[in-house]
């Protein structure tokens, strides 16, 4: 197109090209600028640059300008690595010195996070290596890295001085761990309390399905534990589970004094466990590689060469121990007649059950202790019931001493006691005496009960003197 020259510099418009190839596929192969009449000199005078008169200038002494810092690292990063560094009370070098000769006296486990985080990355080391100018001109971040990367293996270091502060608390929770399983595997199949509870729901268990396809049973899934609880008694007050805590009693109730570490070993997860081990050894192959590759008076040598050992036992003796709970938990699954089911199942199952078990004792308990205290106030008041009778009885002789006269066994112990017996609603003999007491306690009178009442006792007395007469 036509090449067009302002007679002044404009203000230029800021678009972007199409690239003329393109064009004839385009609708701007029909339009045509250039037949266009433009006014450039309402252009200049809208958009066109005034020159400016040069301003008088004076002689000044010439200011040195100030020195500007080199920043090699993006300004993002830099702040980044900035904020990690300054919790760190220690100088550039004092952190260098403090990783290369191993002290953990200076410095801490928050402290080598922070500066496994920090590290340069490849890209970053290839630049400030190959900065050849002033370096003191570098920035903090910069002067950083720099020192930083005169430590022979420097994330080496800092990832086993890490394991170092780490490895011992990891190492026994792991072992703890895979050990409380083998011994819970080991427990649930000789568990003299959970053998006599299967065998007590089983028996139970045919009895109730007696005469049905669901009866003569040898055996059931462990997980039908869980549910005897659903299973409810006529009056709707108790249950199955209930009933078989009470038969079990207080000494077989309890199946997690066989299994004492049921309730930890159903939190395990054995995969975790496998993941964790592996992590540990792959720590302790960077140690092992260090130590292959530092001279012995290297203070990685002197730390590290007596941690290692001791550390590679011990992540083999775990190994050890997880290689034989799968083994050793297929095997309790077939002893218990079950498949499919995984330790933290069979764990957790039984965890919850002996739970549900030891709550529906412990209502068994209250349930017993609630009955005897009301056995013992119904017993108290026909002591009662009875000393007040036989006060009375006794007070209306007084009164009238020709009438009626005590024979010698209605002042013995075992009148006493018949006369108990008799006043018990339980334990009436006698239909008319039943009859009389329950009427008289349906009248609202007290006067005319305890009327009644005597009149009662008082043929008690006439037929316990019947029975003493000789025939």
């Amino acid at each position: 197109g036509k090449v067009i020259q302002p007679p002044v510099k404009m203000r230029g418009l800021m678009w972007t090209k199409i690239q003329p190839g393109k064009i004839s596929k385009t609708l701007w192969k029909d339009i045509d600028d250039e037949q266009m009449s433009v006014d450039m000199s309402e252009l200049c005078a809208l958009f066109g640059e005034v020159p400016q008169e040069k301003p008088l200038t004076v002689d000044v002494a010439p200011i040195a300008p100030k020195p500007q810092v080199i920043s090699i690292i993006d300004s993002k990063r830099s702040t980044n690595v900035g904020i990690a560094i300054s919790r760190i009370p220690l100088s550039p070098a004092q952190q260098a010195a403090a990783v290369r000769s191993m002290n953990l006296e200076i410095l801490n486990e928050n402290h080598i996070l922070a500066l496994l985080n920090c590290l340069p990355t490849p890209e970053e080391a290839e630049q400030l290596r190959s900065f050849d100018g002033d370096r003191n001109m570098l920035g903090t971040i910069e002067k950083f890295f720099l020192e930083m990367l005169t430590v022979p293996l420097l994330q080496q270091r800092l990832k086993s001085l890490l394991l170092l502060l780490q490895f011992d608390q990891k190492a026994r929770e792991i072992d703890r761990d895979v050990s409380c399983v083998l011994q819970t595997i080991d427990d649930i199949g000789n568990s003299s309390r959970l053998r006599e509870l299967l065998r007590l729901v089983l028996c139970i268990g045919n009895h109730l399905n007696g005469g049905t396809n669901r009866g003569q049973a040898y055996g059931f899934k462990f997980e039908n534990l869980t549910r005897l609880g659903d299973t409810k008694t006529i009056d709707q007050r108790s249950t199955l589970l209930h009933l078989i805590a009470r038969k079990l009693g207080a000494d077989k109730v309890h199946l997690r004094e066989d299994m004492n570490g049921l309730e930890q070993a159903s939190k395990v997860v054995l995969d975790q466990l496998q993941a964790d081990t592996k992590v540990l050894e792959a720590q302790l192959k960077i140690v092992k590689d260090c130590l292959e590759k530092v001279d012995k008076d290297d203070a990685y040598a002197i730390v590290m060469g007596g941690f290692y050992p001791r550390a590679a036992a011990l992540v083999d003796s775990i190994k050890g121990k997880l290689d034989k709970c799968e083994p050793n938990f297929k095997q309790l699954l077939e002893l218990i007649g079950e498949e499919g089911k995984t330790i933290a199942e069979l764990f957790g199952l039984l965890n919850r059950f002996s739970k549900q078990l030891e709550k529906a004792y412990d209502d068994v308990v209250r349930a017993e202790d609630v009955e005897k205290k009301r056995l013992e106030a119904e017993e108290k008041k026909r002591n009662v019931d009875a000393t007040k009778a036989m006060q009375a009885l006794k007070l209306e002789r007084q009164q009238n001493p020709q009438s009626h006269r005590l024979s010698q066994s209605e002042n013995s112990e075992g009148f006493i006691e018949d006369l108990k017996g008799r006043l018990d609603p339980k334990l009436l003999a006698d239909r008319r005496l039943q009859h009389n007491l329950k009427k008289d306690e349906n009248l609202r009178s007290p006067v005319t009960f305890m009327s009644s009442r005597r009149s009662s006792v008082a043929k008690i007395i006439m037929d316990r003197q019947s029975l003493d007469r000789p025939s």
